[in-house]
């Protein structure tokens, strides 16, 4: 243990020396950086002042030159040469100083240089005739060939003003200064300390291009990343194509007075070796510093980690020992932080046994408790399984994958499986492509947490079924569906019941044909075919005459049986798509659709009398035989008439005929006059 806690402690003193060496380093660096780049932006802003006051002082003197009496009277030129000759001897960096006419003719200069030559088409010249001016660095052009020869082309910056008297311009004072006076002011900022130092200026145009700088850069352009991003910061460590990082800080000049200025920028640049010397010796200092700490703590580790080992070595031990008494006293050199984790440790061992002892009872008790309550489910589970076993129904449970989690014995009896076999299963599989997509749309509905119920026909392994189903939508303890209950009832014979309830409330019971409910609905369709295909419909009413006196002789059976014998013999004498129906007792009416004209008609009545003119032999053996009264209304789909009116008029036509004994007569349109026809 102890060697681990030496090696703890010198790892932690490695890290802390390390950590804080190379915090300070950083911000070490920054700050050197920060001050270097301060001191540039210092020599910036006073080689920018030396150049913003020196320009404000030539365009200063020049304006007020061009104001002079002396100029304002265009005396006599050698007069004007005179005081040129003594500005110059006062300003001796201006290479050249004249007055030129209205007409840029040279009336005077310094040296009488360029006297009698004509200057209008010098931009000095055209700029200073509109007002006070001050051109950019350019080039001598015509006193390069005057002026004595020197190393480097004559450069000048030129001054101009008018001489205006009356309002009118009557010439114009120009000024070429020599653009060594920069040098000069650069050459006086930068002390050789300073240049031993690395510092170097540049003096750029608005366009990057150097007008003063190291050898070798005038005429050249800076590159715009470099202004750009030393712009407005001090100590910005920027590249240089070509040549390297620089710590550099940039300047514009401001202008003064009415020198409005013209656009120039200070450049100043230092090495970053240079700018971080005092950093790189600081640095140097907090290695060899760091590197003595970590030797020091080497040294002592061993030594302190023995000392803070030896008490927790003795309380290890005590704790690793189940047996051990509940005290123990520490042996040996201690330390009071060594006296207060045995203290607490102790304490903290008394409520763990005391602890354990209670979760031993507590886990006891609660497996007990899960032991009771297991059987509990079990038990409900399996009541749960008999209730539902012995429902005459399917129940399931099915989860959101459409898979069986419960199914009751009633699955057995109606698909032939064994309730076991389909947990887990798949809805689909057992019901059937086909089914299973009749099903889909109640599945997605339950799904979306809504009740379904419904009834279809459900074809099982014996035979089909007619089935109520009911999906019931089960929900997960967030309130989402996790699935849904199933209960299918057999309603096969209520729907039988139904279905022959429904019959018997449109059929006669004795025969089977269409009532008097069932006749007027089928009416009514065929009434609406006909005011659509313009086919004419007709209706037969016919009264059986005879039958009274075989019911009332020889019984209601005698006459059950003749009327159903009557019944099939009309459905024989017609086309199947036309319908025959019994009113009441012994009344029938034949519904003739698309009867074109009074010969269809005839041949059709003429067919019912001879069928019902055959002897009809009853079980009894007796033999009878009946007629018929028939009455006839036609329907041309004229849309004031209802299904009862005509059914009406061809019971008037029946009656009709009854009385005239004739067995056929029909309902005329019109006034409700009746023709009767002999039979």
């Amino acid at each position: 243990m102890s060697t681990w806690l030496a090696l703890t402690l010198l790892g932690a003193v490695l890290i802390t020396a390390l950590t804080l060496s190379f915090v300070i380093g950083h911000f070490a660096r920054r700050h050197e950086l920060s001050q270097a780049g301060a001191e540039l932006m210092q020599v910036g802003w006073q080689l920018r002042d030396q150049l913003d006051r020196g320009m404000a002082e030539r365009h200063a003197e020049v304006v007020a030159l061009a104001d002079s009496e002396l100029l304002r009277s265009l005396a006599d030129p050698s007069l004007i040469r005179d005081a040129l000759q003594t500005l110059q001897r006062k300003v001796p960096l201006c290479t050249w100083i004249g007055v030129a006419d209205s007409n840029g003719r040279v009336l005077a200069a310094t040296g009488g240089l360029l006297e009698g030559q004509n200057v209008s088409s010098r931009p000095w010249f055209q700029a200073g005739a509109r007002g006070p001016f001050a051109g950019d660095v350019h080039n001598a052009v015509l006193l390069e060939r005057l002026l004595p020869p020197q190393a480097e082309p004559w450069r000048f910056v030129d001054l101009a003003a008018p001489v205006v008297v009356g309002g009118t311009t009557r010439a114009v004072v120009g000024a070429h200064l020599s653009w060594e006076w920069a040098r000069d002011i650069e050459g006086q900022l930068l002390a050789p300390v300073m240049r031993d130092q690395g510092i170097q200026t540049f003096i750029v145009q608005r366009d990057g291009q150097v007008l003063l700088g190291p050898d070798g850069s005038v005429g050249k352009k800076l590159d715009a990343g470099v202004l750009a991003a030393a712009t407005g910061l001090a100590g910005a460590v920027t590249a240089w194509p070509g040549e390297g990082e620089y710590v550099t800080a940039v300047v514009d000049t401001q202008g003064r007075s009415s020198y409005p200025g013209l656009g120039w920028r200070v450049v100043v640049r230092q090495p970053p070796v240079v700018a971080l010397d005092r950093y790189a010796a600081l640095h140097q200092q907090l290695v060899l510093a760091t590197v003595g700490v970590i030797l020091l703590m080497a040294a002592l580790s061993p030594l302190a980690g023995r000392r803070l080992a030896a008490p927790l070595a003795q309380i290890t031990s005590w704790l690793r020992d189940p047996q051990a008494p509940t005290s123990l006293s520490l042996r040996g050199h201690s330390y009071k932080e060594a006296h207060w984790l045995l203290a607490a440790l102790m304490a903290a061992r008394a409520r763990l046994r005391t602890h354990a002892h209670e979760l031993e009872q507590l886990n006891a008790g609660l497996e007990q408790r899960v032991n009771e309550r297991t059987q509990e489910l079990h038990r409900s589970r399996e009541d749960l399984q008999t209730v539902a076993d012995n429902l005459p129904a399917l129940v399931a449970l099915v989860d959101r994958e459409l898979c069986y989690r419960f199914v009751n014995e009633a699955y057995r009896h109606w698909w032939g499986v064994k309730p076991e076999t389909l947990l887990g299963s798949s809805m689909r599989d057992l019901v059937g492509e086909p089914n299973f997509v009749l099903l889909q749309p109640y599945v997605q509905q339950v799904l979306s947490g809504r009740r379904v119920t419904f009834e279809q026909e459900m074809p099982l392994a014996e035979k089909a079924r007619f089935v109520e189903v009911t999906y019931v939508p089960n929900h997960d303890e967030q309130g989402g569906v996790d699935g849904f209950m199933v209960l299918v009832y057999d309603v096969t014979e209520r729907k039988k019941l139904e279905l022959q309830f429904a019959h018997a409330a449109h059929h006669d019971a004795l025969t089977g044909m269409p009532n008097r409910r069932r006749l007027m609905e089928l009416l009514t369709l065929s009434m609406l075919r006909t005011q659509r295909l313009g086919c004419p419909l007709v209706l037969l009413f016919l009264d059986l005459d005879g039958f009274k006196a075989v019911n009332d002789n020889h019984g209601h059976e005698a006459g059950d049986a003749l009327l159903q014998v009557v019944a099939q013999r009309l459905r024989q004498s017609v086309r199947r798509t036309d319908t025959v129906a019994r009113l009441a007792g012994d009344e029938f009416v034949v519904l003739l659709e698309c009867m074109p004209d009074a010969s269809h008609r005839a041949v059709v009545v003429d067919k019912i009398h001879a069928a019902l003119r055959a002897p009809v032999v009853l079980p009894s053996g007796i033999q009878a035989s009946v007629g018929a009264s028939i009455g006839t209304a036609e329907y041309r789909g004229e849309r004031h008439v209802s299904a009862e009116q005509l059914l009406a008029q061809a019971d008037a036509a029946m009656y009709e005929a009854k009385r005239a004994a004739r067995g056929y007569a029909e309902a005329t349109k019109g006034s409700g006059r009746t023709v009767i026809f002999h039979s």
